[in-house]
């Protein structure tokens, strides 16, 4: 599903990104962790494509191949549409349009990456906002939500899309135990029914342990190891990331 070989980014003179290995398989749900710095969020926007890498290679979905050139950082652009329309991506902020309500920015993405009309795009996002407990916010602007509220939105626009792989930045830092819990199960739900991939940073070690079936540690801009939760000490790491 996700195969990233030798993955390199520098800003300026600074490598974030030094040569990462990561490869994730079909119905993976991988947890991203490693100290503050380490590189992880970068990682991320690396392969959503909005930032460009420096080096190295990835494939995605076993069809899409991309290399990229240090002397030439830009991806075309049908390639960079080829990745994004089959990714669900939640950057730690939530990015909700402000001026569109909740519903409407489920919608958005639907209508305007995937082709649907308003009423079956509609159809797709309240059952996505009422598996997240936010469907009674459907017509509420983000300023009238809470921080919370507005993360489960972010989440329930991504997932609307079936996506073929799901990329979270810190999916459950603004959301209480409960609410979390949804969206592990939900995770393993589509990872069980459609094969939906994820990878996701996070510092929820509980979470890690409850509904990730893999853990990839990031540390000085490399993957320094990758298992299943059980096999890596991961109160050592969490100590690191506080």
């Amino acid at each position: 599903m996700l195969n990233v070989s030798n993955f390199s980014f520098r800003y300026g003179p600074t490598p974030i990104l030094d040569g990462v290995d990561l490869a994730i398989g079909k119905g993976e749900i991988c947890g991203l962790v490693g100290e503050s710095g380490s590189g992880k969020t970068t990682l991320l926007k690396c392969l959503m494509l909005l930032l460009s890498p420096t080096g190295g290679r990835v494939e995605y979905f076993s069809r899409l191949r991309l290399a990229f050139d240090p002397k030439q950082n830009e991806t075309d652009a049908s390639s960079v549409f080829g990745v994004r329309s089959k990714i669900g991506y939640v950057p730690q902020s939530g990015l909700l349009l402000p001026f569109l309500t909740a519903i409407d920015n489920v919608c958005f993405p639907l209508i305007e990456v995937h082709g649907l009309g308003k009423r079956e795009a509609a159809a797709r996002a309240r059952p996505a906002l009422g598996r997240l407990g936010v469907l009674e916010a459907q017509s509420s602007f983000p300023w009238q939500l809470s921080g919370g509220q507005q993360q489960r939105v972010a989440i329930a626009r991504a997932m609307a899309t079936s996506p073929e792989l799901l990329l979270f930045d810190e999916p459950t830092a603004a959301l209480d135990s409960g609410n979390a819990s949804l969206l592990g199960e939900w995770l393993k739900e589509d990872a069980h029914d459609r094969g939906t991939s994820a990878l996701l940073v996070t510092h929820n070690i509980g979470f890690v342990r409850k509904y990730c079936t893999s853990v990839a540690v990031l540390s000085k801009g490399r993957v320094v190891g990758k298992g299943d939760p059980g096999s890596i000490d991961l109160e050592d790491i969490a100590i690191g990331m506080n």
